[in-house]
C-alpha cells in the first residue's frame, strides 16, 4: 500500500510518519511519499522523516519525497491532506486584521478562518480531483486541512462524490482535558456526544 502525506513539509509531518511507520506491517505499507509545492521546506523535513523511518522506527518502508502531482498521487491508496495556503505568514494576517477592527482574532473562526477558508477551497478541489485522476480507485482522502469546517463544507457542496473524510482531533483532545481534569483514568467510560467540527464544535 502507498500512502501520500500533503504537505509533506509540515511541521506535523513527521509525527503523523512515525505513527504510520509503527504500524507498516499491519498497513501492509510499501511506500510513504511526501507531496508539497514548496520544495526547500519539504526537502528540510525529508531529512528528519529520513531519520524517523531507518534510525528510530527501523523500517524498510520505501520513501519518496516529490513536488510533481503525478508521482504523488499515481496507485496511492490514502493521501493525507495537511495543507496551510499561505503558511503562517498569512495565519499572522488571518489573526491580526480581524483585531484592527475589533473582531475575533482566531485562524479557523470569524473573518480571519473565513479568509483562511476561501484560500483553502481552490487548491483542495484540485486535490481531490488529481487524487481521482491518479490514485486507486478505492481511495480514501483524509483531510485534516483547515479551517475544517468550512472546508469540509465545500468539499461536500462541489465535490459530493469524492472519497474523502475530512477530520479534527479537537473532539478528541476535548475529552481527554476534561477527562484528566475530573481524574477519569479511562475516557471510555465517558458518554457523549459533540457537536460541530473544529473550532466550531
Amino acid at each position: 500500500m502507498i500512502i501520500t502525506v500533503v504537505g509533506g513539509g509540515s511541521t506535523f509531518t513527521p509525527g503523523i510518519v512515525k505513527s504510520i511507520a509503527q504500524r507498516a506491517k499491519e498497513l501492509e505499507l510499501d511506500e510513504i511519499r511526501l507531496f508539497d509545492i514548496d520544495k526547500e521546506r519539504q526537502d528540510k523535513v525529508a531529512v528528519v522523516v529520513e531519520w524517523i523511518l531507518r534510525e528510530d522506527v527501523k523500517t524498510d518502508v520505501k520513501l519518496t519525497v516529490t513536488n510533481d502531482v503525478e508521482e504523488a498521487y499515481t496507485d496511492a491508496t490514502f493521501i493525507f491532506a495537511q495543507m496551510r495556503v499561505g503558511k503562517y505568514e498569512m495565519r499572522e494576517q488571518d489573526e491580526k486584521i480581524p483585531l484592527k477592527y475589533g473582531c475575533v482574532g482566531q485562524e479557523t473562526c470569524g473573518c480571519g478562518g473565513m479568509a483562511y477558508g476561501l484560500r483553502t477551497i481552490n487548491p483542495m478541489i484540485k486535490l481531490i480531483d488529481d487524487v481521482e485522476k491518479y490514485a486507486k480507485k478505492d481511495h480514501w482522502i483524509l483531510n485534516y486541512s483547515n479551517p475544517a469546517a468550512i472546508v469540509s463544507e465545500a468539499c461536500r457542496k462541489l465535490r459530493p462524490n469524492a472519497r474523502i473524510i475530512n477530520i479534527c482531533d479537537m473532539p478528541i483532545a476535548i475529552i481527554d482535558i476534561i477527562a484528566e481534569s475530573l481524574n477519569i483514568k479511562d475516557v471510555h467510560n465517558i458518554r457523549y456526544d459533540y457537536f460541530g467540527l473544529n473550532h466550531f464544535g
